[in-house]
């Protein structure tokens, strides 16, 4: 979403006609044992209704993403979580370097602890580039934790910062979906499980 937003700056589109969209997605488990767990997921998301001030004509965009992911068990309270995903963002008539698709690289690494006290804790860095080098990289440190107050009640809570490099301008939309974004986010709520 954020490189969505960053397009549209560069864009300089304030106008936004209702699209049809076209969405797929799918996901298969790989392989799965005791240890560890293997998936592969693909989005396509497909709409021919942005229209840029620009040129005054309708022009498409498609969005692919292909998103492999590794858990593994280091030890009964300690998992290893991670993924590596690309993004294609293709505009036709977006002009970057000659260049009108996007290719975003993402990466994450990411640790789950089981603890009897505390909850569980969550820890995860990701770095995401791109293969043009007028935009560049962003880094995304967050951390959570949940906490079981009894069978039903599930206290959640978790903090992410995001680092831009450059011309990056990656951020997080607050839940209200306002329109403001944000380098930094934290959110903490209470699930309730019937």
């Amino acid at each position: 979403n954020f490189d969505v937003l960053y397009t549209n700056k560069l864009l300089n589109k304030t106008d936004y006609e209702n699209s049809n969209y076209k969405l797929f997605n799918f996901a298969l488990m790989l392989k799965q044992d005791n240890k560890y767990k293997v998936a592969f997921s693909y989005f396509l998301s497909k709409s021919n209704g942005y229209k840029s001030e620009k040129i005054n004509q309708q022009t498409k965009l498609k969005l692919e993403n292909y998103t492999l992911g590794f858990n593994y068990n280091i030890t009964e309270n300690l998992i290893l979580n991670s993924y590596f995903s690309l993004d294609k963002i293709h505009f036709p008539y977006l002009q970057i370097q000659q260049k009108n698709t996007i290719l975003i690289k993402n990466a994450l690494l990411g640790f789950t602890l089981k603890t009897n006290n505390f909850g569980v804790f969550k820890l995860s860095y990701q770095n995401s580039f791109t293969n043009n080098k007028n935009i560049k990289n962003t880094q995304q440190f967050a951390i959570g934790n949940d906490y079981y107050i009894n069978k039903r009640f599930l206290i959640y809570s978790a903090f992410s910062y995001i680092k831009n490099n450059d011309n990056r301008f990656a951020t997080i939309s607050d839940a209200l979906n306002s329109g403001n974004n944000y380098q930094k986010a934290f959110q903490t709520g209470i699930t309730y499980f019937f």
